[in-house]
């Protein structure tokens, strides 16, 4: 290696010798060697990734990571910046680590180890996230929660190309729009994530969203969205009968106040839960006259303005996604429910 190299001039891969006998991930990140920069890059992001690894993953909130898709692709990139130094006879880190001196023989299997804790990091964080966000590229967090504000639910379903067509959009009629185009798509979502919740004391639920599906396929949704926005206020009261701390439903307000919405500063470990909070305020947003019918989906003017403003095919995969979102949430937490006596 030259002392160019070293200064930050660009390495040419020709002179790279690639290791020997790599594992298939290790092939897969040297192989992407030859994109990388220069020595300095590597230098720079092999101290980054051992800050980042030591972050407490519960600490990590939405400004820092956009989507658990981000940081995989950053496992990948900074995997292979690293392994370049590979291609360095000896390298001195005096300057950005001093004290420490890798051989080649060090250095690869620095980069190798590094490439292990980012996968490592990135398997802790996705039992964070909900299985329709794991491994998709390209979701934008901050667009997620405008969606989530307009009354779409986005927690385990519907699937990520939903997500991305949802998020591309910045009219809320136009969103709605979306939502009747994909209605098979989002009914067959629906039922995947119903078949996961398992729990005795959801089954019955479990059947009379079953019961909305096949309404909404049979292109009868105001039925269906009736059905749904019962099954989900059901949920709701049972989970509060359960908690020892209120034993009884107050009303819908103070329900709210408990339930704190997503933000973009939301830590991880909190942000599913915060998201499925956000569609419930949404659902929950106070109506009564002389306020107009809501045109997106609102518990409030399912039950007490049923017409063709409140009831509509969008409104109804919103409201049987919503409760179908809950009981998957339940199924997941298993947070208990007691039911009405």
């Amino acid at each position: 290696m030259t002392d160019e190299a070293d200064n930050g001039e660009d390495l040419d891969p020709d002179e790279t010798d690639e290791p020997d006998d790599p594992t298939p991930e290790v092939r897969g990140v040297y192989q992407r060697l030859t994109q990388a920069t220069n020595v300095n890059s590597a230098f720079t992001a092999l101290q980054q990734i051992l800050s980042d690894v030591a972050l407490q993953s519960t600490n990590l909130n939405t400004q820092w990571m956009t989507s658990l898709a981000r940081i995989q692709e950053e496992n990948a990139r900074r995997a292979a910046l690293a392994v370049q130094i590979y291609d360095a006879p000896r390298i001195n880190f005096a300057s950005l680590m001093p004290g420490l001196e890798l051989m080649r023989s060090q250095a690869m299997a620095q980069a190798v180890d590094l490439s292990m804790r980012w996968a490592e990091l990135t398997r802790s964080l996705a039992r964070y996230l909900p299985s329709n966000w794991r491994g998709a590229r390209g979701l934008d967090h901050p667009a997620m929660l405008r969606v989530m504000e307009d009354g779409i639910p986005l927690v385990w379903v519907p699937s990520a190309p939903i997500i991305l067509e949802l998020t591309a959009e910045p009219d809320k009629a136009a969103r709605r729009q979306i939502l009747e185009q994909q209605a098979p798509t989002v009914i067959a979502d629906c039922r995947v994530t119903l078949a996961e919740v398992t729990r005795t004391d959801l089954v019955s639920l479990v059947d009379y969203l079953l019961t909305c599906l096949d309404l909404v396929e049979t292109s009868r949704p105001a039925p269906a969205q009736a059905l749904a926005a019962s099954v989900w206020d059901t949920t709701l009261r049972a989970i509060v009968r359960a908690n020892p701390t209120s034993g009884t439903f107050k009303g819908y307000r103070e329900l709210k106040s408990q339930l704190p919405k997503a933000t973009e500063e939301t830590e991880l470990i909190q942000f599913r839960a915060y998201c499925l909070n956000t569609s419930t305020h949404a659902a929950l947003d106070t109506f009564h006259e002389p306020t107009p019918v809501p045109a997106g989906y609102n518990r409030h003017a399912s039950a007490h303005a049923v017409g063709s403003i409140q009831y509509t095919l969008a409104n109804a995969l919103a409201a049987v996604m919503l409760a179908v979102s809950l009981l998957r949430e339940l199924e997941e937490t298993q947070l208990p429910i007691k039911e009405a006596e």
